[in-house]
């Protein structure tokens, strides 16, 4: 069943993806170059952006895994973003919804300087921690997040991550939760099948 968002929910957007509010608590990353590619008469698959998406999700399940703090990733959905004119559909990574402000967001406002302390001293304990599960290519302060209401900082987007062999899950560890779409809130109940060639 293909996961329907209206593009009005549209929260953030970074150099290569989108990121939509599916409900209060989840959020579904999207790739720009499939939005651009997707539209109602070219429903691929676009498997190199799923392999891509599994990849990602598969960091962020180790890094959860070594206490890390990152979102908790739901798995990979169809998603239909619903245009005013039209609509497409491409592959999203589902993930915990996390309420919060960038790292460089806090720089920027010069009242909040030992908030922004704190919460830089917080990212970099998060990378020291994730340093030691990934080779890390890209960690900047608008790929983290400070959460006021848990006093935590969550690192986001790992394209490009690649979890050091020592720290890799076993293949059945990484399949998603259930998803109910129609509330977005994720069963604990059990796992869908999850799809092995994106699983490499």
């Amino acid at each position: 069943m293909t996961l329907r968002v209206q593009y009005s929910s549209l929260i953030n957007q970074g150099a290569y993806a989108f990121v939509f509010a599916v409900s209060s608590d989840i959020a579904v990353k999207v790739f720009k170059s499939d939005m651009i590619r997707a539209s109602n008469d070219d429903q691929k698959d676009l498997p190199a952006s799923r392999y891509q998406l599994s990849c990602e999700e598969r960091v962020m399940r180790a890094l959860r895994t070594n206490d890390v703090s990152v979102p908790e990733p739901h798995g990979i959905r169809a998603v239909t973003l619903e245009f005013p004119t039209r609509t497409m559909t491409a592959p999203g990574l589902l993930m915990e919804r996390i309420h919060g402000q960038t790292i460089y967001s806090l720089g920027r406002n010069p009242e909040d300087e030992r908030l922004f302390d704190y919460a830089t001293a917080l990212w970099n304990t998060e990378l020291v921690k994730a340093r030691r599960i990934c080779d890390i290519e890209d960690a900047h302060d608008e790929n983290a997040l400070y959460d006021a209401r848990k006093g935590k900082v969550y690192l986001l987007d790992f394209i490009g991550w690649t979890i050091r062999k020592e720290f890799r899950l076993p293949r059945k560890c990484v399949s998603p939760d259930v998803v109910d779409i129609t509330s977005g809130h994720v069963s604990t109940v059990g796992s869908v099948a999850y799809d092995a060639r994106f699983n490499k």
